[in-house]
């Protein structure tokens, strides 16, 4: 689902740089991201806050944080 919102996004505003690299992430990773609990959404989830964050809504912040500290615990 979360292929088709961004591509979704993408064609609404396809100048936001960051919707479009999200949406080619998910698709590069399509076979890593298969299940919930695999280990590559936290990478994700870190990567985004990385370099895809600019224009992210507030209320998403915390839910990705949260994601990406399992891939980091400590």
């Amino acid at each position: 689902g979360a292929l088709e919102a961004f591509d979704e996004a993408r064609r609404i505003q396809p100048d936001f740089h960051n919707v479009a690299e999200i949406g080619r992430l998910l698709r590069d990773r399509r076979d890593k991201l298969g299940k919930p609990d695999s280990p590559e959404w936290p990478r994700l989830y870190r990567e985004i806050l990385t370099r895809y964050s600019w224009g992210l809504p507030d209320n998403l912040r915390p839910q990705l944080r949260e994601g990406a500290a399992q891939a980091y615990p400590g």
